[in-house]
């Protein structure tokens, strides 16, 4: 009966560890995204003539951070 009850116990703590893990992988790929990827991408871009799309993309990003960190806020 003892052995039940650790193997239960393992079993919800393995899966809240995954959770986590889970979590915390989706914010760093969020985070590499937001300052890796998505500046290159932009002055790829700019770079290739697409100047106008650039600076929609600009402004959309801009303007879902802002709203974004007024509603976290």
């Amino acid at each position: 009966m003892l052995t039940l009850f650790f193997i239960l116990l393992m079993c919800v703590v393995l899966g809240e560890v995954l959770f986590v893990a889970i979590k915390l992988a989706w914010k760093i790929t969020k985070i590499i995204f937001a300052l890796l990827l998505l500046p290159a991408i932009m002055i790829g871009l700019a770079a290739a003539g697409f100047m106008t799309l650039a600076i929609i993309l600009l402004l959309v990003c801009g303007l879902i951070a802002l709203f974004g960190s007024l509603v976290v806020a």
